[in-house]
């Protein structure tokens, strides 16, 4: 019976996961956006290009997360062999560029299983792309499964704790949430007390509201944790 309940719980959790996660997707898409401009920022316009010149570019899911930043893509040759798709989100300019060969194949790759809707401008040659509500989801699944801290910034001494007692009727969310804090760079000290070195509440709470469990979560900041010479070495931090 308890196996049976589990079962049940598993179901419900992967049919509920997308349309939770299209409910709470602004978070998911500005995480998006400031990874897209870190990359802007670090890569000319020239290197873009060279790059895909040399050997192409993983066009579909690029195109996926531009066109779910800005909501809607213009896509033009703006060199021999060369698109570059442009977006905006608020007042800022978003761009990809790809290789005509890998852009040709990602859009009918996504055409095909329903992720983005095209239409082209015959006299002009540019194509404008928005996502389908099937694409959209896949691209908030996709942006959550590879949702990882940041752990570039300076140490500022002090611990993050995150405690949890989630029910056995859970087990399946309990089970999900501990293995997501491990995927997301988090060290487990016990069974249910993972720790951080960085400001994570704000994932922290998403996370566990995508998974349920929000009424069971305590996070907590400490500069008092006893031995914690072994999770200093985890995490590359002086000691």
């Amino acid at each position: 019976m308890a196996n049976q309940s589990q079962k049940e719980e598993k179901r419900k959790y992967h049919k509920q996961l997308i349309p939770q996660l299209m409910l709470n997707e602004k978070y998911l898409i500005q995480k998006l956006g400031v990874e897209w401009e870190q990359i802007q920022n670090e890569a000319r316009r020239e290197v873009v290009v060279r790059k895909a010149k040399e050997a192409g570019v993983v066009a579909a899911k690029s195109i996926l997360a531009l066109a779910a930043i800005c909501g809607f893509l213009t896509v033009a040759v703006v060199a021999p062999n060369i698109f570059a798709a442009f977006g905006r989100m608020g007042a800022g300019k978003r761009r990809g560029f790809y290789e005509k060969g890998s852009f040709q194949k990602s859009i009918a790759y996504l055409k095909r299983h329903g992720h983005i809707a095209v239409q082209k401008n015959e006299s002009s040659g540019q194509y404008n792309i928005t996502l389908t509500r099937a694409g959209r989801g896949f691209v908030l699944q996709e942006a959550f499964q590879k949702m990882k801290l940041p752990t570039e910034r300076p140490w500022d001494g002090k611990w993050r704790l995150v405690a949890f007692d989630i029910p056995d009727k859970k087990k399946v969310m309990r089970n999900a949430f501990s293995k997501k804090l491990k995927h997301i760079g988090c060290c487990q000290l016990q069974k249910s007390l993972f720790a951080f070195p960085h400001p994570c509440n704000e994932e922290i709470t998403f996370i566990s509201h995508i998974y349920g469990v929000s009424a069971y979560i305590k996070y907590i900041e400490t500069s008092l944790l006893d031995s914690d010479s072994e999770l200093r070495k985890e995490f590359g931090l002086r000691l």
